[in-house]
């Protein structure tokens, strides 16, 4: 077994919230060379190949992000969902886990994937089956309990915070429930990467973000660009 793989189990259970016994590790083999570095959330390498040798040698992609739901309980003035979009049963949703089964990390986003009304059932199945599992949420559906349960299924929780109250109402709404989200996920000591939107009007609050969501001790503070609508 890869030193990567061997890593990863040491910090499994040190955080005695990840599954990687539950993984069939034959299924492990892309880049065995990479190990997952959880504190950076990204993956790493001391191979002394190059990294066009690397890529060139992948047979499918490293990473991916999987949307459950284009449905939504936010109002983002830059969302590129269209309206109208069924979400897909059980059995289909599983089909297609299964067909990306054999990369190495899985991103369950959505709309939000938690209003996905088998989201439990996709994160168990997913956990089974990928090395690392990371949530994209809004936060906003996050209680005490639910935050419990999730700390054995995912890796890592993705959070978009766009600014103090007034920014992150006008851009995104509901501030108050994803701080309290927020908290729950870090009461659970689930590790968390903290991610703004760079837009015209909150360019001025990234500090306070900042500020915000430092003892929460999330492990990434991230800025993205605005995706033009679809």
């Amino acid at each position: 077994m890869s030193t990567g793989i061997n890593r990863l189990e040491n910090q499994s259970a040190k955080n005695d919230t990840q599954h990687i016994s539950a993984i069939d590790r034959s299924l492990v083999v892309l880049l065995p060379d990479l190990h997952f570095d959880h504190p950076a959330q990204h993956f790493s390498t001391q191979s002394p190949m190059p990294p066009t040798e690397l890529i060139a040698s992948m047979n499918r992609p490293l990473s991916l992000t999987f949307q459950l739901t284009r449905g939504c309980n936010f109002k983002c003035v830059y969302c590129s969902e269209p309206p109208g979009i069924r979400s897909r049963p059980l059995a289909v949703m599983k089909a297609m886990v299964d067909k990306m089964v054999g990369m190495r990390r899985i991103i369950l986003s959505g709309g939000e994937p938690m209003a996905y009304k088998h989201f439990w059932e996709i994160l168990e199945y997913a956990r089974d089956r990928f090395e690392i599992v990371v949530l994209s949420t809004n936060a906003s559906l996050i209680t005490r309990s639910s935050a419990e349960r999730l700390r054995p299924l995912v890796d890592y929780i993705d959070v978009t915070v766009d600014g103090a109250r007034k920014q992150h109402d006008l851009i995104r709404g509901q501030y108050d429930a994803v701080v309290r989200g927020l908290a729950h996920i870090a009461s659970a000591g689930i590790p968390l990467s903290v991610i703004c939107v760079y837009l015209q009007g909150n360019r001025n609050a990234i500090h306070y973000i900042a500020q915000t969501v430092m003892p929460l001790e999330q492990r990434r503070l991230r800025y993205s660009l605005q995706f033009p609508k679809a």
